[in-house]
């Protein structure tokens, strides 16, 4: 079984719908069924979509855009892959950033002001007031591992 699919299917039971890292979101049942996703998964079992180890840039200022509502994969492929994403909001909004890996991972948030705060785990959620324009920053902090990054607007 993909790898992919594993951590897709632990974020589905946790919730959220992720994205096929091809571009394409994966189907709702897939998300929130793991049978569904398995099944899937046995019927076109060549298709692991994680790209190599640098499936988003290292650079801060080459960072993978993400929106509100958006849930992404990566794959972080040794101690010195970093995935850059860049994330922008035009006013005040309360924010649910998650993270998810099977091992842990350092997830670093630097603001507008430049300052920057870093959070780590396996399973974070972080609710945040958020406006301008923020650099998320993964890592992991026990070699090469899969994870998802979720942003939500928190109501």
């Amino acid at each position: 079984m993909p790898r992919w699919l594993v951590l897709c299917t632990l974020v589905g039971i946790l919730g959220c719908n992720p994205k096929d890292p091809r571009g394409g979101g994966l189907p709702a049942s897939a998300a929130s069924n793991p049978a569904v996703a398995v099944t899937s998964a046995m019927l076109a079992p060549q298709s692991d979509p994680i790209p190599g180890a640098d499936d988003h840039p290292n650079d801060p200022a080459q960072a993978t855009p993400v929106s509100l509502g958006e849930t992404v994969v990566g794959v972080l492929g040794d101690a010195n892959d970093r995935d850059a994403f860049a994330l922008q909001l035009s006013s005040g909004v309360r924010v649910a950033l998650q993270a998810h890996a099977l091992g842990t991972v350092e997830l670093e948030l630097a603001r507008p002001d430049g300052s920057r705060t870093r959070y780590s785990g396996n399973h974070l959620k972080l609710d945040l007031d958020l406006a301008g324009g923020y650099t998320l920053v993964v890592r992991s902090l026990v070699g090469p591992q899969d994870y998802a990054l979720s942003v939500e607007r928190n109501r």
